[in-house]
């Protein structure tokens, strides 16, 4: 193996939150990886467990540098997510959940597509959705891939109009890149929506992205996944519509969202609730095609 010197650093950028049962084989999986170069920038949002006591004991173990911060009170995940990124020194950023887990050689096609073209902002990855000890499906679905094959302008619009598809912990970017185009709303719930946003409103005017399909990552779906608080979610998709949508798009964008939730209450049984939404999300916007809101629902359910 190749001095790590000769290596551009990649920083590692990780929040974790009551992940005690999880965060070593987390922090292990990184630990795997054949690229010579890396950190890792780990905060801990105040958890109440033992989270914290295992990330200073691992830090006393890890084979490279890793820096660990703990949240005095409880911030929510952008808040504690962009703090990690404060501690990030290196010219790639990649990110991580303390509940997820890198596959082996993660790295080494995207950091081959960026050291090729100086021009590649954005590298977008694919991973595997992990459940009760089985692996499901892709975590980008084939309409999410053929999303992707778009060009920034056309997933702006999408982006406007619909909650984002991309999964963070799939990405490789430049940190100069991330930190120029606004990087989290710390006012915000919504981490990676707003995020992809600002990503593509920048590579709609200068930089450019790809797509590689292989699995990056593995998502575990458990009962405390930060998505599973239904309502407060999508209370959060609807101030990003708020906060980022252009006033043209604003109907169609509220309408997906409340199309969106809707579908998913329907998924609930809660059939009365779901049918009331799928009926006010038509009077909001009554132009728009029930035929792209179900295929924005697909997206989102195979994602």
């Amino acid at each position: 193996m190749a001095n790590r010197i000769e290596f551009p650093l990649l920083s590692i950028v990780m929040s974790t939150y009551m992940h005690s049962e999880y965060i070593e084989e987390s922090i292990r999986s990184v630990w795997a990886q054949n690229y010579p170069n890396l950190e890792i920038c780990i905060v801990d949002d105040c958890s109440s467990d033992n989270t914290f006591e295992i990330l200073k004991r691992l830090k006393a173990l890890a084979p490279f540098p890793m820096d660990i911060f703990r949240n005095l009170t409880n911030l929510e995940l952008t808040a504690t997510i962009s703090r990690a990124l404060l501690l990030a020194k290196g010219k790639y950023i990649a990110f991580l959940s303390g509940d997820d887990c890198y596959f082996p050689n993660r790295f080494e096609d995207q950091i081959d597509l960026m050291e090729k073209d100086p021009e590649m902002m954005v590298v977008v990855g694919n991973g595997r959705v992990f459940k009760g000890g089985e692996f499901l499906q892709q975590v980008h679905s084939d309409a999410v891939k053929s999303l992707l094959s778009k060009n920034p302008s056309e997933i702006l619009t999408f982006l406007y109009t619909h909650p984002s598809p991309f999964f963070i912990q799939t990405l490789l970017v430049r940190r100069d890149f991330i930190l120029s185009s606004g990087s989290f709303d710390q006012s915000m719930l919504s981490d990676d929506w707003v995020l992809n946003i600002r990503f593509f409103r920048r590579l709609v005017s200068s930089g450019k992205f790809a797509f590689i399909d292989k699995d990056f990552f593995r998502y575990r779906i458990h009962d405390t996944n930060v998505h599973k608080r239904f309502w407060r979610h999508n209370i959060q998709k609807l101030q990003v519509i708020w906060k980022y949508t252009p006033l043209s798009l604003k109907r169609e964008g509220f309408s997906n969202i409340i199309y969106d939730i809707g579908l998913h209450c329907i998924y609930k049984q809660w059939k009365i609730a779901g049918n009331a939404l799928y009926l006010f999300a038509q009077t909001i916007n009554y132009d728009s095609s029930r035929h792209e809101k179900i295929n924005s629902a697909k997206i989102h359910s195979q994602s």
